[in-house]
């Protein structure tokens, strides 16, 4: 990402996990922006550990690929709604690709998606 910042600090082998502000001291941009990185990391260390290498919701993961035999044309593929989290990164499918019809998008549930 492209943006005027004072300067990105965090490194994960430092181990931090909090930044403390400083009666008196001004506060940077930087100030905020490591504390997100530290957060951020947290977070998605924690769903891998949780999660492992890959995996989503019981029930409702998401990307699942389905099919939809063509009436005259070529067959779809369709790929599900829902979340599904990929090294502790979370990926979300819950919005229509652009120019697809609206609906649930699970295969086979009658939504053309």
């Amino acid at each position: 990402m492209y943006g005027d910042f004072s300067r990105v600090t965090f490194r994960p082998e430092k181990h931090y996990s909090a930044v403390l502000a400083q009666q008196g001291r001004v506060q940077l941009d930087a100030d905020a922006n490591e504390q997100a990185a530290i957060w951020l990391h947290t977070a998605r260390t924690t769903a891998a550990d949780l999660v492992g290498p890959h995996g989503g919701p019981s029930g409702d993961a998401g990307f699942a690929v389905g099919h939809v035999p063509g009436n005259r044309g070529p067959d779809d593929l369709t790929i599900g709604a829902g979340r599904y989290y990929v090294d502790g990164i979370l990926l979300d499918a819950t919005r229509p690709a652009p120019g697809l019809p609206a609906g649930s998008g699970r295969p086979g549930d009658g939504d053309g998606g």
